[in-house]
């Protein structure tokens, strides 16, 4: 159900009017009932006939009940407005600084997972942000993406109200790990905000060198589960195609064992003969990083692919119905289905030595495009 600032409002001054016995304006329910400034009401009315989804705050709620109260006007009915308006929307805590520079910021957009847009961000943002303590001490949140996945940034700071207009590029001279220079364009979303942070926190988001320390998070439905992965892929997971374009390989990387054992265990049925193992990087600088890799199913990502189509395009694809079907055959031990048929073989001993035969049914299990 949609309960509107604009509603609220309208039911509000109805009790009131007809608790007084007569008609309110704007100007008398602010001044008369509210004791604030005459323009107090209106300029709340042309804010959410300008937005819609315009919010009022827990703060300023608790200071007209205590008004209310004290004129002795609040009562079961106005209760019942307050505590409606309350269960249907999400109300911030109080008027933030950073609402000047985004008015629609969605300060607790990520307090509660109970869509898989959230879930899909949440993941993302494990892969590719940060949050930290800036200079001043406040929680800073931070994302930087390449150029070419800008994608994910104007749909990411729409899903959270961010203003497009505060997005930097950045275009910088570095050197790659075997010390050879390019340019590097990114993207960067930046801003602090102590309550879209601590809702981070509270879905397990680490504050600060976060790599080799995250864990899955729980959710309520496999659903979640899925495109989490799928927004944690989307950041730090790679896809190779054979000669034809065809997916040959997926897997995810992390600098923390246990999250990737977090999410064996989530997935268990698909990923249960896949194993953990270790890839080495060494930088420029000669600093060896390790990393602990995990390989993904073609059946789990076709799962994912199909649980939520708004992902990164370049990492989109699906497994063909061959691939799965070596794939489950390895993970069971069974044989391989034979590749030919009768007809075929019959052919092929005209053709060919038995050991021929072998070789070419061989190349057929491994390479069946």
């Amino acid at each position: 159900m949609n309960y509107t600032t604009l509603q609220f409002l309208e039911d509000l001054k109805k009790q009131l009017s007809y608790q007084i016995n007569h008609y309110i304006s704007s100007e008398y329910f602010s001044v008369k009932i509210l004791n604030q400034k005459k323009k107090h009401i209106e300029m709340i009315l042309f804010r959410t006939r300008k937005d819609s989804k315009y919010l009022l705050t827990e703060e300023l709620l608790t200071k007209w009940i205590s008004e209310l109260r004290a004129n002795k006007h609040f009562n079961s009915n106005l209760k019942d407005i307050f505590d409606k308006y309350r269960k249907y929307n999400d109300l911030p805590g109080g008027r933030f600084k950073i609402l000047r520079y985004h008015p629609n910021l969605k300060l607790n957009y990520f307090k509660k997972i109970n869509n898989k847009d959230k879930s899909y961000w949440l993941g993302w943002l494990f892969a590719e942000g940060y949050l930290y303590h800036g200079k001043d001490q406040q929680l800073v949140i931070n994302v930087e993406i390449g150029v070419k996945d800008g994608f994910l940034i104007k749909r990411f700071i729409k899903a959270i109200g961010f203003n497009p207009r505060k997005v930097k590029y950045r275009k910088r001279v570095r050197y790659n790990d075997k010390g050879e220079i390019y340019t590097s364009r990114t993207f960067t979303v930046r801003f602090k905000n102590k309550l879209f942070a601590k809702n981070l926190i509270e879905k397990d988001f680490i504050v600060g060198k976060k790599a080799a320390k995250i864990r899955l998070p729980t959710f309520t439905r496999r659903g979640y589960y899925l495109v989490f992965l799928l927004g944690y892929f989307d950041g730090d997971g790679y896809i190779k195609k054979n000669s034809k374009g065809k997916i040959s390989n997926l897997t995810i990387k992390s600098k923390s064992k246990s999250f990737l054992e977090d999410i064996k265990s989530e997935f268990k049925s698909d990923l249960s003969h896949y194993k953990i193992v270790i890839d080495k990087k060494a930088k420029k600088d000669g600093i060896v990083e390790e990393y602990y890799v995990l390989t993904l199913s073609g059946f789990l990502f076709n799962e994912m692919m199909k649980n939520y189509r708004d992902s990164l395009p370049r990492k989109r694809g699906y497994f063909s119905d061959s691939q799965i079907e070596r794939q489950q055959n390895i993970k069971s031990n069974q044989p391989y289905k034979f590749k030919f048929s009768k007809k075929q073989l019959i052919q092929l001993v005209k053709e060919l030595t038995f050991q021929q035969i072998a070789d070419l049914h061989v190349k057929k299990v491994w390479n069946p495009y």
